[in-house]
């Protein structure tokens, strides 16, 4: 079996490595990144490879392309919004060139909640890039038969993050690290439709059909977990928020893969412990 992971070497990237060493020990995995590196993760060394060396790939079959790697929106304000579309641009023709010159079985795409903002006073270019990626991704995928699910990601919960990353999750285990109380500043209540990231994989593994889905199990509000991390380290959630209004809602109405899934795993004290836990040893 041989696997390639477009974006190895990012919080995603590394869970989905973890659970091909986990589910297939012998599978040859191909690591892409932004630049050409030795990685090691879980034991094993990796030899990263250049997006350039990614599109120099050709005449070689792969079972399963995961399609990760992209630039988040908070990239677009360091690199202005010309630079940014152009370098997206770039990354969502590398899927296309690639599959001209490659065969591919099945194949994952990571999108966003965000392309829903298109439209609203949220709409950005990362929304608009995102929608563009997805219609590229399926018209390659349909015109080349390759089996694909695209999964819009509004939040997560997984191993293997960084602690820098901007997101509710690691902010909170960020602070809970450092023995400080647990603030979450927002002056609303935030809910977040989430996902916890093996599922999908458990998911796409086992699902044959193509599809795009909104890939979540649990609509939560961020205090409850904020409140699970701070019972972990032991301190306290300080929250103040001026009403109790949900008026930050970035959640999912869509339930196909909500209804699909197998056994969802919960989102409680026991996963989150053992997440902080891989994390620490894998560091």
């Amino acid at each position: 079996m041989k696997i390639l992971i477009f974006g190895a070497t990012g919080w995603l990237g590394k869970n989905t490595i973890s659970y091909c060493q986990k589910n297939f020990k012998s599978a040859e995995l191909i690591c892409v990144g932004s630049k050409s590196r030795k990685f090691s993760f879980g034991g094993t060394d990796y030899d990263v490879i250049s997006f350039q060396e990614f599109l120099s790939i050709e005449n070689m079959s792969f079972d399963y392309f995961f399609n990760i790697g992209f630039l988040t929106q908070e990239k677009e304000e360091l690199l202005g919004k010309n630079l940014y579309i152009n370098k997206t641009t770039e990354i969502i023709n590398g899927f296309n060139t690639f599959s001209k010159k490659n065969t591919i079985k099945k194949a994952l795409l990571l999108s966003s909640g965000a392309v829903y903002w298109k439209n609203t006073d949220k709409e950005n270019s990362y929304t608009l890039q995102k929608i563009f990626q997805e219609e590229a991704f399926i018209k390659k995928c349909v015109d080349t038969n390759i089996q694909f699910i695209v999964a819009r990601i509004f939040s997560i919960v997984a191993p293997f993050y960084t602690l820098d990353d901007n997101y509710a999750f690691t902010s909170f285990i960020n602070q809970g690290s450092q023995m400080k109380n647990i603030k979450i500043t927002a002056k609303s209540k935030v809910f977040r439709s989430y996902l916890v990231y093996e599922d999908l994989l458990r998911y796409f593994f086992s699902d044959i059909n193509n599809k795009t889905i909104d890939a979540w199990t649990e609509n939560l509000d961020i205090e409850y977990l904020a409140n699970i991390i701070s019972k972990i380290y032991g301190v306290q959630t300080i929250s103040n928020y001026e009403t109790n209004v949900l008026d930050d809602i970035y959640n999912s109405k869509e339930t196909i893969f909500k209804n699909e899934l197998h056994k969802p795993t919960k989102i409680n004290y026991s996963l989150l412990d053992k997440y902080i836990n891989l994390t620490n040893r894998n560091e």
